[in-house]
Formats: C-alpha cells, sequence, structure tokens
C-alpha cells in the first residue's frame, strides 16, 4: 500500500499480516536448508517423548551424542549448574561409562573472548568429556531451572524421567554413585 507523503514522492508501507507471512515463510526456508531449529518452535522434552538428536562437540572438539544406550543425561544450562555437574563427577570420572552418562552444558552466554581464553582450558583440565552447547536453540528443547541441574533418564532414547537437581549430593545419589 502506497501512503501519499507531503512534498515527497510516497511512503510504502507493508502490513503486519504480511510481515508475519513472509517471517513464517523465510522461517521454513531456512528450516529446510539447514535442519535449524527455533526454540519459538520447539517442543520441550517431556516424559515419554523421544529425545532429538543435539549436535554438540566436547571440550577437545570431537562430536559427543547421546546413544540408544545412555541412560541419563546430565544437562547444565548455567553456570550454576555446570558447577554443580563438574565438582560432583571430577571425583567419579570412570560413572560416565559404567552408567553411561553424557553431560552437556550450554556456554552459549559466555563472551566467545572469555570462552577461548578461561573457559576451554578449564574444562580440557576435566577428567570427563563435557558437550559444549555454543548456540542456545540446540538445547531450547531441555527443560532446565536455574541453578540447577536437569537430569533426564532415558531408555532407547525415550524419556522416562526428568529431574532438576539443586546441589552436588542430590546428583550423585540419582545417578547412584557414593559419594567420596
Amino acid at each position: 500500500m502506497k501512503i501519499p507523503f507531503a512534498g515527497a514522492e510516497s511512503l510504502h508501507v507493508t502490513s503486519a499480516s504480511a510481515i508475519a507471512r513472509r517471517q513464517f515463510s523465510l522461517m521454513l526456508v531456512a528450516a529446510a536448508l539447514g535442519g535449524a531449529s527455533f526454540p519459538a518452535l520447539a517442543e520441550t522434552v517431556t516424559v515419554g517423548s523421544q529425545l532429538p538428536a543435539l549436535g554438540v562437540v566436547d571440550q577437545h572438539e570431537r562430536p559427543l551424542r547421546v546413544e540408544a544406550h545412555t541412560r541419563f543425561l546430565v544437562f547444565a544450562a548455567d553456570k550454576a549448574g555446570s558447577d554443580i555437574v563438574n565438582k560432583a563427577m571430577t571425583p567419579h570420572p570412570g560413572a560416565f561409562g559404567e552408567r553411561r552418562i553424557v553431560y552437556v552444558a550450554d556456554i552459549s552466554a559466555m563472551p566467545a573472548m572469555v570462552t577461548r581464553m578461561f573457559a576451554l582450558p578449564k574444562l580440557r583440565k576435566l577428567p570427563f568429556a563435557v558437550g559444549l552447547v555454543q548456540k542456545p536453540e540446540i538445547t531450547a528443547h531441555l527443560p532446565r531451572k536455574p541453578g540447577e541441574v536437569t537430569l533426564i533418564t532415558l531408555e532407547q532414547g525415550r524419556v522416562q524421567a526428568i529431574g532438576y537437581l539443586p546441589a552436588e549430593a542430590a546428583l550423585l545419589r540419582s545417578l547412584g554413585i557414593a559419594a567420596s
């Protein structure tokens, strides 16, 4: 629609519905081309649902996957959650293989320079793999509570239980690991 503008040509105005249609079309094209996920469109994982694939690499830049045999997905959505996991699990690195645990931490809020200079060197010293999420849309579908660790129990990739753990002792107890 063109609207006359005093003393000038005319001003082109796009309606809100046209903008919405264009945005939706662009999202469909992006999803088709790149398999992109959009946080606004992602459904949160619930008990009984199949866990979607997570495309992450660990602190050593190796692919980290949740396989069909994975029993537990430990997810830290923030630094407080990550601190809980790191403190609880550092004395028990063998538990990851024994208990079939995969640990994923969302570091997307961390500035890139801080990640490179401080976080990665510290993470590389850990005796276990940490899947690093650098784009929040990768884990937008995972449930979370600020300051807590999300523990997702799996069987053949299907979610059996979801828990939120506020402390190291609760995480170790939920994973069946004796505190040291």
